[in-house]
């Protein structure tokens, strides 16, 4: 049983200190976003569900745009081949179904 209550203290210690780094980095990407002024975002979605998206986007992070690149599912993986193989990649977020 004591060892069970160590073992919950532990994990609980651990999720902890995870959470709060995940906090800090969280803060750090909104502040580079912030920056840079925009994020990429390339999607599959159609164009209401990405209105949808860009819209909530903008009123959490009303200092960031979002500029979205839609295409088919093997024009987007292409897209993102080319790019990597470039060494270039311009897209900040990937959502394909």
């Amino acid at each position: 049983m004591k060892e069970w209550r160590s073992l919950a203290a532990f994990g609980l210690f651990v999720t902890f200190v995870l959470f709060s780094l995940r906090l800090c980095f969280a803060a750090e990407w909104k502040d580079k976003a912030e920056a840079e002024g925009k994020v990429v975002f390339y999607t599959t979605a159609n164009t209401s569900d990405a209105k949808a998206i860009g819209d909530s986007f903008k009123k959490i992070y009303p200092k960031i745009d979002v500029q979205f690149d839609r295409t088919t599912d093997s024009q987007l993986l292409e897209k993102i081949l080319n790019e990597a193989r470039a060494g270039k990649s311009f897209w900040d977020v990937v959502s394909t179904t």
